[in-house]
């Protein structure tokens, strides 16, 4: 007999894995990562892997943004 683990959210609702996926659509992966960094609430367990979270930038943008367009055309434009 297999025991699966259960993991108990913020609202006090324990769940398995399996549950959690049937529930917010994400796949356990993403929802196993997404928890041990702390994320215990089911709304934004369900966040769609595709949305931004957070002002946060992409770390291409995050390196490139005080560029101005003429430098970034001569790095990364057609010669």
């Amino acid at each position: 007999m297999k025991i699966s683990k259960t993991y108990t959210l913020d609202d006090g609702k324990i769940y398995t894995i399996k549950e959690l996926e049937d529930v917010t659509g994400i796949d356990k992966k993403k929802l196993w990562y997404r928890m041990s960094k702390g994320i215990k609430n089911i709304e934004e367990l369900s966040i769609p892997v595709y949305v931004k979270r957070g002002n946060r930038l992409p770390a291409f943008e995050e390196t490139y943004k005080d560029l101005s367009p003429e430098l970034f055309k001569l790095l990364f434009g057609k010669w």
